[in-house]
């Protein structure tokens, strides 16, 4: 299977994000933040792997996600 742009993965991730975000599923837009600080991370990116863990982080806080909080230290770094 081949690679896909990075144009096409971006928007995949910020559809997720996006859905997650309609439904007002907190546990689905985690998922879909940690995949993305995942994909920010292995296209070293640490800009933006660093905006999407932030945002894990605080979601994590305010939901009580203490697995998401120890990803989004992770991917923190």
């Amino acid at each position: 299977m081949a690679f896909r742009e990075a144009g096409f993965r971006h928007a995949i991730m910020a559809e997720a994000i996006s859905l997650a975000q309609e439904l007002d599923d907190m546990h689905a837009l985690a998922l879909a933040l940690g995949h993305a600080g995942c994909l920010a991370h292995f296209e070293r990116n640490p800009v933006e792997g660093e905006r999407y863990s932030s945002d894990l982080i605080e979601l994590s806080t305010r939901q009580h996600f203490v697995q998401w909080i120890a990803t989004g230290a992770v991917l923190r770094g």
